[in-house]
């Protein structure tokens, strides 16, 4: 498991345009792909910036969320078998 600061170098590593943003993409998806690797299960990934948006208004869990998330779940595949 990479610590903070070397996922950060291996992010400031995908630059392509001196100054230019991460490729956070790649990292993300590297990361993701080896976590299914291992546990030989579907992975979700639910990302919310709500302490980023505390306090602004919509900011809140609705029920769109929960359907979209039960959506993502319906098809999931169980563990690989051994």
């Amino acid at each position: 498991m990479p610590t903070w600061g070397e996922i950060l170098n291996e992010l400031n590593g995908t630059v392509a345009v001196p100054g230019g943003p991460p490729n956070w993409d790649l990292v993300r998806r590297k990361y993701i792909t080896a976590l299914h690797a291992l546990t030989g299960r579907d992975t979700i990934l639910y990302y919310t910036d709500w302490m980023g948006s505390a306090g602004k208004p919509g900011t809140s869990i609705v029920l769109g969320d929960m359907q979209g998330m039960m959506e993502v779940h319906k098809d999931l595949q169980g563990p690989a078998s051994t």
